[in-house]
């Protein structure tokens, strides 16, 4: 699955928001660890991650002026979406590992 698809189908699962994909916009940046704030990625779960990131940004904001900004942090030597942080009006509201498997 695209980082885009990840996002959309997390902000309906996690939000009940359905995003247009076409109101989202998105670049890719690479970060080393203390270069990312820890309201962004708590360091225990950036101590379980490459260094750098390659991390996927998307931001995207809804119909009632909410700005939704997500990282998803891709491991660059496998291809595969790793780890999801999303904001929402600079407050973090969500963030897991992908590859986990949930009790």
């Amino acid at each position: 699955m695209n980082y885009i698809e990840l996002f959309t189908n997390q902000m309906k699962i996690q939000f009940n928001l359905m995003v247009n994909v076409d109101e989202v916009s998105y670049e890719g940046i690479s970060l080393f660890h203390d270069e990312i704030d820890e309201s962004f990625i708590p360091r225990e779960h950036l101590q379980r991650l490459q260094n750098p990131l390659l991390i996927e940004t998307i931001v995207y904001t809804d119909k009632s002026n909410n700005e939704w900004i997500a990282g998803i942090v891709v491991d660059e030597n496998k291809w595969l979406n790793e780890y999801m942080v999303i904001i929402k009006n600079n407050k973090r509201v969500f963030y897991k590992f992908l590859n986990e498997v949930e009790n």
